[in-house]
């Protein structure tokens, strides 16, 4: 790897500035998606530069690191360049000697670590971290000091934020969290790597342990949240019905009365008159049968 100057005169135009930390998918493990971590940076004018870490060793693999044997002497190798087609994880890569290998159809996802009006100093810091450790001999492991060890290093050397996206459950990089142990291959043996492995697959699977935890606790937390919400919405609905219905109840009775009263009141005045007519009638008919029995008998 060499640190290369950046060229930033091939536009007038200003943005800010991004340092981000890309990663990209891998494969999975049952089912569940792990991903290798690069540092990119883009600067005012849109130019972008990346830096990354890997084997020494291309036939080091992810699932080589069961059997510490096959790891033979690989290092941490470090990378830094323009990022196009011609850096190894930019999506448009395609292996020189082999177009079969390749980084078609895998996922790509970026977390951005610090915005600014001009971050080339801290990219730079990284990018020589990087370029260091790549020189230090470091021994290479898929699970526990990979690329997305030599990731953490870097940023943490140039006093950048770290990122925050690599856990079980979301952009899995395994060995993100780890520290870079000093040593070569020649001072390792198969029986501390195993060790270290296993190690690591406990750690993994604590992390695996974790995340489930967390998201039972997300879970229960909002069922909580939710049927309190629907008590409170039920019993709010209760109380409005309820007092909807006593309202309606009040309204029916008060209107049921006013019609009673004024139905009595109607019959009050009919029976007063009828019982008036029927009174006059007959003072009526007794007073012409009195006048007419006296006529007949006079």
């Amino acid at each position: 790897m060499t640190c290369e100057s950046l060229n930033t005169t091939s536009s007038n135009n200003s943005n800010p500035e991004t340092i981000k930390v890309g990663y990209l998918s891998l494969g999975d493990i049952n089912g569940v998606t792990y991903y290798h971590q690069f540092i990119l940076y883009t600067d005012r004018f849109g130019n972008e530069y990346a830096t990354r870490g890997g084997p020494s060793n291309s036939n080091v693999s992810f699932s080589a690191s069961e059997n510490s044997s096959s790891l033979g002497d690989a290092t941490i190798s470090t990378q830094e360049g323009n990022y196009d087609s011609n850096f190894i994880d930019h999506p448009d890569w395609v292996d020189p000697t082999n177009p079969n290998i390749n980084n078609a159809g895998r996922e790509y996802h970026f977390e951005t670590i610090a915005q600014g009006d001009n971050l080339y100093s801290q990219w730079y810091e990284a990018s020589v971290a990087m370029y260091e450790l790549g020189n230090e001999g470091h021994v290479y492991n898929p699970l526990i000091q990979n690329s997305n060890t030599a990731v953490g290093d870097a940023l943490q050397r140039a006093e950048l934020p770290q990122p925050k996206l690599d856990d079980w459950g979301e952009h899995w990089s395994p060995g993100a969290n780890n520290d870079v142990v000093s040593g070569t291959p020649s001072d390792s043996c198969p029986e501390q790597q195993d060790d270290t492995t296993i190690e690591s697959l406990f750690n993994t699977f604590d992390d695996a342990v974790g995340w489930v935890k967390d998201v039972w606790a997300d879970l229960t937390n909002w069922v909580g949240d939710a049927w309190d919400s629907i008590t409170d919405w039920a019993n709010e609905t209760w109380d409005n019905a309820t007092e909807l219905l006593n309202d309606a109840w009040n309204d029916f009775t008060d209107w049921a009365s006013e019609i009673w009263n004024d139905i009595s009141d109607w019959a009050s005045d009919a029976w007063d008159d009828f019982t008036s007519w029927v009174s006059d009638t007959w003072d009526d008919f007794t007073s012409w049968a009195s006048d007419t029995w006296d006529d007949f008998t006079s």
